[in-house]
């Protein structure tokens, strides 16, 4: 089942469910789903770095994926 076929089969059996509290907790599980999405802004710094990497990459210049990891999870930690 491919996304769209799984949120209309969703939405059908949403749409049979007439119980308060079970809505109510759909509504949580779904509020709560849509703050996890919120979208990451990169500063100037980070975009100049990954700027560089993408250079790198294109000159063949490996960087180690653990490496990058660390560094992405130091970016996150610090906002």
């Amino acid at each position: 089942m491919n996304t769209i076929e799984l949120r209309n089969y969703i939405i059908n059996k949403l749409n049979q469910i007439n119980d308060i509290k079970i809505l109510n907790a759909l509504k949580t599980i779904v509020d709560s789903t849509a703050e996890d999405l919120s979208v990451y802004s990169l500063t100037d710094e980070e975009k100049a770095i990954l700027k560089d990497r993408q250079i790198q990459a294109r000159n063949g210049e490996a960087i180690d994926s653990e490496e990058v990891f660390k560094e992405i999870e130091s970016w996150l930690d610090g906002k």
